[in-house]
């Protein structure tokens, strides 16, 4: 077998939550053609008490869950926290390659990530070792993404800060000009003229330590992401 990891006797339940049932249905097929106890559950707000004691151990947790039953979009990140608190190994199945939204989510208290984008035999056998407390990734590898997790962190919050700095108006053209509207067409908007608009971009560039109007507006953007 690839990877050479074989089920525990006591291996506890892998549970599979992904918003797309017949994922979720093929992997538990899977896993349990090779001796593991593996159910799917329905994402939702209430998932860690739904799930309960009985049903601990790996959870495979989808990034992307989409909204719940009422209709309120769901917080993978706050589910991974609540279940790791609970004593359950999470390891994040997604089809995301964003570093920052699985580092989030590895700070937040999961074991490791998985990559959905892998040939399914081969996630199968690490999904098996994991289950095996094996992997997916060793824990210095986790506190390294952990690490760059709170780095990103601690650069948003510089963001932010020169964010604001900005007034009212130069956050408005801020906007705009990440929208990608020129100086002309914002002053048409605001009803100003193009040198009022050009003096505000001068003075917005200068709070945010921006070199140019594309390193604002990268500065922008890199503070509305995770």
């Amino acid at each position: 077998m690839t990877g050479g990891c074989l089920p525990r006797a006591d291996a506890a339940d892998v549970l599979v939550v992904d918003d797309h049932e017949l994922i979720a249905e093929a992997l538990t097929r899977l896993l349990a053609a090779r001796n593991l106890r593996a159910v799917a559950r329905a994402p939702g707000h209430d998932l860690p008490e739904r799930i309960g004691d009985a049903d601990a151990g790996l959870v495979l947790l989808d990034l992307d869950l989409g909204p719940g039953d009422d209709g309120r979009d769901l917080d993978a990140y706050d589910l991974v926290r609540r279940m790791s608190q609970g004593r359950r190994r999470v390891v994040i199945l997604t089809g995301s390659r964003d570093r920052s939204e699985i580092a989030a989510a590895l700070a937040e208290g999961a074991v490791g990530w998985l990559s959905k984008a892998l040939p399914l035999p081969e996630l199968v056998d690490r999904i098996v070792c994991a289950a095996a407390g094996n992997g997916p990734m060793t824990e210095e590898e986790r506190r390294h993404w952990v690490a760059e997790h709170r780095a990103r962190l601690g650069r948003r919050a510089e963001i932010q800060e020169r964010l604001h700095r900005l007034s009212r108006r130069e956050r408005e053209v801020l906007e705009h000009l990440a929208a990608g509207h020129r100086a002309d067409a914002i002053a048409n908007r605001f009803v100003v003229s193009t040198a009022t608009i050009r003096s505000q971009i001068h003075s917005l560039l200068r709070k945010l330590e921006a070199g140019s109007q594309i390193e604002a507006v990268a500065i922008l953007r890199e503070a509305t992401t995770r």
